[in-house]
């Protein structure tokens, strides 16, 4: 048996293929899709029982069309003693060269009469692909140089350098 009595937080990337703008298919299957993220999130508060759980998931979550997987999300929360938050944002705003829309939840552990909502701190430091990959230390595991500039093609460099440039 796991021990999770220790465990502050729990970090997730549940499938969102159910609230995916790129699926195409008939509502009930995207409802089918979306009971991944449900187990996920019920697995976690009510076996885990962590002070802290996040997930992130398709930007449609916090809109109107995400309102029924909200709610859900919502009585869970209630269920398992929870706070919850709907962060929507753009990885382009954290640090993050690629511009991707994302929903992030986060359930907070209720302490007493502290609803253990946390204050956010927002920054928005919009960084250049070079920037970004040479923040990544050099002894870091699976990389390889590669000459930046803005018309180079990472794929076909990649592709050079694992198979030879004759491929």
């Amino acid at each position: 048996k796991v021990d999770y009595s220790n465990t502050d937080l729990v970090i997730s990337v549940p499938v969102c293929s159910g609230l995916s703008q790129a699926t195409i298919a008939p509502q009930n299957t995207k409802d089918d899709r979306n009971h991944n993220m449900m187990w996920n999130a019920e697995f976690t508060l009510a076996k885990i029982q962590p002070k802290i759980y996040i997930f992130e998931n398709a930007p449609t979550l916090f809109s109107d069309t995400g309102k029924q997987v909200r709610e859900s999300l919502n009585e869970l929360g209630k269920k398992y003693g929870y706070s919850v938050v709907y962060y929507k944002t753009d990885t382009q705003l954290h640090d993050n060269c690629q511009k991707r829309p994302r929903t992030f939840v986060l359930f907070i552990k209720h302490r007493g009469n502290d609803t253990g909502t946390p204050t956010f701190k927002f920054e928005c430091k919009p960084v250049a692909v070079q920037e970004f990959f040479s923040r990544i230390p050099k002894n870091s595991t699976q990389q390889f140089p590669v000459s930046m500039s803005e018309t180079s093609k990472l794929c076909f460099d990649y592709i050079k350098h694992k198979f030879g440039s004759d491929y």
